[in-house]
């Protein structure tokens, strides 16, 4: 019989790790063809109507859940202001990133955007009171320079459109640290149903005044890329 070393992982452990690296790895596939699909819809219609869409249907499939739920129970909130704050955070990173990809190239704004969690871990500081160590101080002054790279500052070479997923990323980051902290008072279906509710109301003012009739494809291409993408899991505790 050999014993199991302290630092060894059992087969089950094992077993659950590589299931949640397959996942994971499923999630960022998926997550770039969503992308690749926005970037083609932003090609034949309004960013405001495949934002809009992205709300639309998102809505649409939570509504079973939310009609499951006590309708009071819902909507009741003691920090209106800051899920509205932060329902708004989430449809202007939206509307950022779409307005990027659809201007400049998918991977530029994607490697711009990865600065997300580097914004996350400065901001959680100062926000959350969060406590962050020299190697992930480092790892997000070595991350900024990365993007510096890419931005490539200067009068003369910096592309405007680059400020997009950039700002698109600070507002990603000030969602998720919000987000964090309804999560300490707030139920998760209270937050998730005003995100719904604020991006959905906002845009459709918006979209009748831009709105492109799609065909049958375009419907169901609108259906599929319902799904922002979001910078990856990230705990600033880590």
């Amino acid at each position: 019989m050999n014993p199991v070393s302290p630092g060894a992982a059992s087969p089950a452990e094992g077993g659950r790790v590589l299931k949640g690296v397959t996942l994971h790895l499923s999630a960022i596939l998926l997550f770039g063809v969503m992308d690749t699909l926005a970037k083609y819809l932003s090609q034949t219609y309004p960013v405001w109507q495949v934002v809009w869409a992205r709300y639309a249907f998102h809505t649409v499939l939570l509504l079973p859940l939310l009609l499951r739920s006590d309708p009071l129970q819902l909507v009741r909130t003691e920090r209106l202001g800051l899920q509205l704050f932060r329902s708004l955070m989430l449809l202007a990173s939206t509307c950022l990133f779409f307005s990027a990809i659809m201007l400049m190239p998918l991977a530029d704004a994607a490697s711009i955007t990865a600065v997300t969690p580097l914004l996350i871990t400065a901001l959680s500081v100062p926000l959350l009171g969060e406590k962050v160590g020299p190697r992930r101080w480092a790892a997000v002054f070595i991350g900024f320079a990365g993007v510096m790279v890419i931005i490539r500052p200067g009068p003369h070479v910096i592309s405007p459109w680059a400020f997009l997923p950039l700002l698109n990323a600070i507002a990603f980051a000030l969602y998720s640290l919000i987000t964090r902290s309804l999560g300490r008072t707030e139920a998760p279906l209270t937050t998730l149903f005003y995100s719904a509710l604020v991006g959905t109301l906002a845009i459709s003012f918006i979209v009748p005044f831009v709105w492109v009739a799609p065909d049958l494809t375009g419907w169901l291409l609108l259906g599929v890329a319902h799904r922002r993408r979001q910078p990856l899991p990230y705990d600033p505790r880590l």
